[in-house]
């Protein structure tokens, strides 16, 4: 870059003169400037970081000469017979050495001839050098902040190769650059027109000022760049210095755009309540960063909620050590969510990871200890946590939640819906209707699936099944190219289509086949499951009996499972594919005996956003964002008090 001279001037200066006066010697001063200097984006280029506050900026004066043609141009016979009186032998030379130069006009086809003169400007001014100091090295966070910030601004730097090429050879600036810059100049002069309704004020002006100059300096700049194609401070025009410039719009046009919001709102209705967007404040790891401050915050006040007394230095400090809720005390007893939420937000095992995907366990794919083992008998299963034990283990999560007194991996609950219904169900039911249309039945596959759906309908009909499946009509519902079946629908849906499916299963199985006694077998444990959560309803915890018989059910199932599967992987036929989520059945069925599967199951959550969406939209209709939020919450705490009234009757 120094030999191309696409570098700006003061930067070379810094590598080439600075670098000789630093104490820490030449080779270490430019070893720290490039490293500083120079950001890898998500694209795999590099970025020029020269406004980045790794630079201590200090001035100097200097003197700089600009050399600049200038030139009136006139016709060829004119200019011949004014400064040349004729003589075409010394126009000629002139021509030759360069004092004159030819333009043909397009339009009149007319060819016109203009001296060269050089003007020499003094310009006083900065000249900005920059001394390097040694930082921590950029977080891959900040490194994408640039990229995340052009795509939120749906703003695309595309430059081919060819385009680059031609641009480094001529100067030129590519249609694509010229489209891009366009854009940023029209949203740099929208925010302007919002700016200028502001900036009149006195109360505003202060906020929006700054940002109002800023804009119109970079609408000058984009402006030279579509018209003369130049960048400021005459920088080289190429990849690196196109992508600094748009770059640095793009922040100032977020920048001013936040500005203006906040002006034009009150606080109250710019205030955004936190707890309803927390998970999308996942910025740094469990750690650091905001995700870990609003944990930390959450912290303290499950703390107040288990001593249940207002805390000392909180805003209603007067009523410090009184009671919360009348003597009474909340603790943390459960987390529930799915298994990405809790691998991205709670910094959980990736549960497709093959070394360690469960919580509870220290199972793994292959070995001794594969989760793949569901007899009674498995090695896994001696080496499931204790609370002590795991609390005191190097790898375990490091959400600040889980440091809460008596809080562990425990705390974390499988969710049936995700694991059952959005899980093991989804490949079972899937696999067992792709045998029936393509292996059992005996017509084609589409008029195969024509009889099951008529059947199906029958069935939920004269069963009044509670969630019947609405769209069974294609096969693309549980037939995957190249993949393993996996029924398509929604949770309520599967969870209910068990004992239909069995029905028609046996209707078309061959009894003499031991793998469709198998599969006819798998599917009645599987229907028995959700009779036994149907049946126990309204428990916290299964029954010591009923909890052995849940436990010994879901093994039976997931042994059938194993055994199914492994008849198709020596036929070479992709069914009933195994992942990690039965393991976790079985983790749920083990502790029936302690929980209910369907005290911590999804469905809650679901029936709540629905409960929630019905007042929400009692409390919209005519107010501000901010009386929106807090006439929501009125609602919903009144609703609940009412509702506890009643049960208190």
């Amino acid at each position: 870059m120094l030999q191309s001279g696409s570098l700006p001037d003061h930067i070379i200066h810094m590598y080439q003169v600075e670098s000789k006066k630093a104490k820490e010697g030449v080779r270490n001063y430019q070893t720290k400037l490039i490293n500083s200097l120079f950001q890898k984006g998500d694209d795999g280029t590099y970025r020029l970081m020269t406004d980045k506050h790794e630079f201590e900026q200090y001035r100097k004066v200097f003197h700089q000469t600009i050399a600049k043609d200038k030139a009136e141009a006139m016709p060829k016979t004119l200019m011949l017979a004014s400064h040349f009186h004729g003589n075409e032998q010394l126009m000629k030379r002139a021509l030759d050495n360069g004092e004159l130069i030819s333009k043909v006009d397009p339009s009149s086809k007319l060819e016109y001839l203009q001296f060269r003169k050089l003007s020499s400007i003094e310009v006083r001014g900065n000249e900005e050098a920059e001394k390097v100091k040694g930082t921590k090295k950029m977080s891959q966070d900040q490194a994408h902040t640039m990229a995340s910030l052009m795509s939120k601004l749906k703003w695309k730097f595309s430059l081919a190769k060819a385009d680059e090429k031609v641009m480094d050879e001529t100067g030129d600036i590519p249609e694509s650059i010229k489209k891009l810059a366009a854009k940023a100049k029209d949203a740099c002069e929208r925010l302007l027109e919002d700016g200028s309704k502001l900036v009149t004020s006195k109360d505003l002006q202060p906020v929006v000022k700054e940002g109002y100059k800023t804009l119109s300096c970079d609408i000058t700049n984009l402006q030279n760049l579509l018209m003369f194609g130049e960048l400021p401070e005459r920088a080289t025009v190429n990849r690196v210095s196109l992508e600094n410039f748009i770059g640095g719009i793009a922040q100032d046009v977020e920048k001013y755009n936040l500005e203006i919001q906040a002006a034009k709102g009150t606080t109250p209705s710019m205030l955004i309540w936190v707890w309803g967007f927390f998970d999308k404040l996942k910025i740094g790891d469990q750690t650091t960063g905001t995700l870990f401050e609003f944990y930390t915050v959450l912290k303290w006040s499950f703390s107040c909620l288990a001593e249940g007394r207002y805390p000392a230095g909180s805003v209603e400090a007067n009523r410090a050590g009184s009671f919360l809720a009348d003597g009474f005390k909340a603790v943390l007893w459960a987390l529930t969510g799915d298994l990405d939420y809790f691998h991205a937000m709670l910094g959980t095992p990736n549960y497709s990871a093959a070394g360690g995907p469960c919580m509870h366990c220290r199972c793994t794919l292959t070995g001794p200890n594969t989760w793949t083992d569901f007899r009674d008998e498995a090695l896994w299963r001696t080496s499931r946590w204790q609370g002590e034990t795991w609390r005191a283990w190097e790898g375990r999560t490091q959400c600040v939640l889980l440091t809460l007194p008596g809080a562990s991996c425990w705390t974390i609950a499988y969710d049936w819906v995700h694991v059952k219904y959005l899980g093991v169900d989804q490949y079972i039911f899937g696999s067992v209707l792709s045998v029936l249309v393509s292996m059992v039945m005996p017509n084609d596959e589409n008029t195969n699936l024509e009889n099951c759906l008529a059947f199906l309908k029958d069935y939920f009909k004269r069963h009044s099944t509670p969630t019947p499946f609405r769209y069974l009509t294609k096969l693309t519902m549980f037939v995957r190219t190249g993949k393993y079946p996996k029924l398509r629908g929604k949770d309520s849906e599967v969870r209910h289509f068990g004992p239909a499916l069995l029905a028609l299963w046996n209707m078309h199985m061959n009894q003499n086949l031991a793998l469709h006694k198998r599969i006819s077998l798998m599917l009645k444990h599987n229907v028995h499951l959700e009779e036994m959560i149907t049946l126990h309803n309204e428990d916290f915890s299964f029954p010591a009996g009923a909890a052995e018989d849940f436990q010994k059910t879901a093994s039976g199932m997931l042994v059938l499972l194993n055994q199914i599967a492994d008849h198709f992987v020596d036929e070479g036929v992709k069914c009933f594919d195994i992942t990690s989520k039965t393991h976790m059945l079985q983790e749920l069925a083990m502790l029936s005996r302690s929980m209910n599967p369907k005290v911590v199951w999804c469905f809650m959550g679901e029936d709540q956003m629905q409960r929630m969406q019905q007042v929400a939209k009692a409390c919209v209709r005519g107010n501000r964002v901010d009386k929106q939020t807090s006439k929501l919450a009125r609602h919903y705490r009144l609703g609940l008090h009412l509702h506890f009234l009643q049960l208190a009757l």
